[in-house]
């Protein structure tokens, strides 16, 4: 402990962890408005203040946030954290969840269900809508992969993530193209006034875990800077006592779920009168193992038997905005890389490499958004461009004989306006039109596709009916183009390609009620989306290379889909040492396929989560979560609906936090968590369950 301090210190110049003044220290407290942050005299912070201390870190600088985040919610002033068009979780609420990466912050999204599918990828699926409709930003930058609008969220650090807004339903069409199942923006750190904020944590647990970050910010008048360099290597998940895996599974670690994780973040910003600038990079370097599909046995089915031996992701983001009269213009320009290998094996071994693909991805994207102040509300007009190129190489192993390098090229545009009418005091009109258009100019060794074009549409009323409650009804129309993957991809034979392919086209209504008071605050939404051209899979018996007959996957449109659900999220602060919070989502996903009508797949019906924290001592904090997964249905290898089956799962967490309020602040906080306690099945997908029970003890120390 005594070298990480010194080294801490030495790292930051001594004295230079000095917060502004010695009559002033930063110090996160709760309150009935959710996770707050403020600036505290030492004075000042009595019991009440030691009790609710959750986590010393900067205050959330909304400020600093409007550079890099994509704001497009009604501009109202906010009542709390919640909202009915965009839901906000701040950094108080990620730090409790102690994650190092994006993916274990999902269950703090409501309406989120995540799983992990038979490719080794943690994804986020909103409101049961895929998970190709959901567009992950970072720093105001698409996250996503062009090839396959995706990414990989068990390898995207968390570490410097600030603030999460969300945005689900009938969204605003200034997000750009493939957005229909909803935004979630990912936003960096940021001080709020002239300062120096050090922290560092290291953790260890189940499956021979490691973890350890540290982060540095610092900001000046005009100048500010950030830096996280942040490690996590894992040699395997647990599973669950009653998992079923008769198939690729030796051990009480689940085979093949090895991980290994090395990844920086450093961001500048610069503020000058009018100007406000900022620029940032993200590197992740990353190597992974694939669970194999456990209940498929491998001399009858085509099981995966994978690694990504190199996992590769650098971004590149300059943001900037500058006033104008009545208003402002705010733009962001990103470009990336994405490198992946993927080896494949001839058994659970893992000791015959048979296949490698390697892939690579080169993205250049920006947007500029403009907002003009009128007399009676707003109007915003919003321009994206996007250009990707994939390269694609596949070889067979030994012989090491390499097939010729394949190259494609996907180009996305869109442009989009909004209308905020405020009519009176409490009342808002959003109505808001938009065009969005993709083009596949090369393809490989494939047959060029056919431009698509698309509209999207909003319009939105929300009306406050006193100073508690307040409703709102939406209806938007939005399209999901069809990706290169799905287009061109063949997953080293596992897909038959389907030249025919369409995009999707969904609709989407609702209407909700949130109501803010003091102790308790809540917000309940129903909504409808109807999709034509659901894009599903089948299975087709084709010709293969040799000439044999070989059973293979191909995507398809299906007739379409229908999602009926209710989402409700409350919070309750009515008690002085414990507050209780929660959400749940009842969904009814159908395809609506004219020849075998079925429920959409991997879609739960129930998704609930409520989360207790308790206090009794000062510094002791305990927390409890429970999260419910309801009925849910897959199709297993002969294309029949199974139904999977429910699960419970109980997390908790002990800390005990020791703060110490000089002219310089420091907390160190100690921590065990449990997830899974009770070591239940969870399975998001046939053969492929969710980790047993895991725990970690770690500790966090903020200067």
């Amino acid at each position: 402990m005594v070298v990480l301090l010194a080294g801490l210190w030495l790292l930051c110049g001594g004295a230079s962890f000095e917060i502004e003044s010695s009559t002033t220290a930063y110090t996160a407290f709760h309150s009935a408005e959710g996770r707050q942050y403020a600036a505290l005299p030492p004075d000042a912070a009595g019991p009440r203040a030691h009790r609710d201390t959750t986590q010393v870190v900067p205050r959330d600088s909304l400020r600093e946030y409007e550079l890099a985040e994509i704001v497009v919610g009604t501009g109202r002033a906010e009542r709390g954290e919640l909202q009915l068009d965009v839901q906000r979780i701040p950094l108080a609420d990620i730090a409790q969840q102690d994650g190092a990466s994006i993916g274990a912050l999902a269950p703090l999204i409501p309406a989120a269900h995540v799983q992990t599918n038979s490719r080794g990828e943690t994804l986020i699926y909103l409101r049961g809508a895929g998970e190709r409709q959901t567009a992950l930003f970072f720093d105001g930058a698409l996250l996503n992969i062009p090839w396959d609008n995706r990414v990989d969220l068990s390898l995207v650090p968390s570490t410097m993530v600030g603030r999460i807004t969300v945005s689900t339903g009938a969204g605003s069409v200034l997000y750009g193209p493939n957005t229909s199942g909803g935004v979630i923006n990912l936003v960096a750190r940021e001080l709020d006034r002239p300062s120096t904020y050090v922290e560092a944590s290291l953790s260890a647990g189940t499956g021979a875990l490691r973890t350890g970050q540290v982060s540095v910010l610092q900001r000046r008048p005009r100048w500010g800077w950030a830096g996280s360099i942040s490690t996590r290597q894992l040699d395997g998940q647990t599973v669950p006592s009653q998992a079923t895996l008769p198939f690729g599974q030796d051990g009480s670690l689940r085979t093949n779920t090895d991980l290994r994780q090395l990844s920086g973040y450093g961001r500048l910003t610069y503020n000058q009168g009018r100007w406000k600038l900022g620029l940032s990079g993200l590197l992740v370097d990353g190597a992974k193992g694939i669970a194999p599909e456990g209940h498929l046995d491998p001399s009858s089915e085509q099981v995966r038997y994978w690694r990504y031996p190199d996992w590769q992701m650098a971004t590149l983001i300059v943001n900037g905005r500058y006033q104008v009269p009545r208003g402002f213009v705010q733009g962001v320009v990103w470009g990336s890389r994405f490198r992946q290998t993927i080896d494949q094996y001839d058994d659970a071994a893992y000791r015959t490499r048979t296949d490698r693909q390697d892939d690579e991805d080169a993205t250049v994207g920006g947007r500029v958004t403009w907002t003009r102040t009128l007399n009676q509300g707003e109007l915003l007009v919003a321009a994206h461009s996007l250009t990707s190129e994939h390269t694609q190489q596949e070889r067979r192993v030994p012989s090491d004989h390499a097939a010729a390098s394949l190259r494609y090229l996907t180009q996305l545009a869109s442009l989009g306006a909004e209308w905020r009418y405020r009519p009176q005091p409490g009342r808002q009109w959003t109505i808001g039109l938009g065009a969005e258009g993709q083009w596949t100019p090369v393809t490989g060794d494939k047959p060029r596709q056919s431009p698509f074009q698309a509209w999207s549409g909003r319009v939105e009323l929300e009306q406050d009916l006193n100073t508690r409650w307040t409703l709102r009804g939406a209806a938007s129309h939005k399209a999901r183009f069809p990706t290169l993957r799905e287009l061109y991809g063949e997953a080293l034979n596992r897909f038959a390609l389907n030249p025919d392919l369409r995009p999707e086209d969904t609709w989407t209504l609702e209407a909700g009620a949130q109501y803010a008071a003091p102790t308790v605050q809540g917000r309940l939404t129903a909504f409808w989306a109807r999709t034509q051209g659901t894009i599903d899979q089948e299975r087709v018996t084709v010709t293969g290379d040799q000439g044999a007959l070989e059973e293979r996957r191909r995507r398809i449109n299906l007739e379409g889909s229908r999602t009926v659900g209710l989402e409700a999220h409350a919070e309750w602060d009515g008690w002085r040492q414990w507050d209780v919070r929660g959400h749940a989502t009842w969904l009814l996903p159908r395809a609506l396929d004219a020849e075998a009508p079925r429920w959409l797949v991997e879609r739960p019906f129930v998704m609930s989560t409520l989360t207790s924290i308790y206090r009794p001592l000062r510094g002791v904090a305990v927390r409890l979560d429970g999260s419910y997964v309801g009925r849910t249905y897959a199709l297993d290898e002969r294309s029949t609906l199974t139904r999977l089956p429910t699960s419970w799962i109980v997390a908790t967490r002990l800390s005990y936090r020791y703060l110490v309020q000089t002219p310089r602040v420091l907390a160190l906080e100690t921590y065990l968590r449990v997830d899974n306690a009770l070591n239940k099945e969870r399975l998001p997908q046939l053969g492929l369950p969710a980790p047993g029970r895991t725990w970690a003890v770690g500790m966090h120390l903020t200067l």
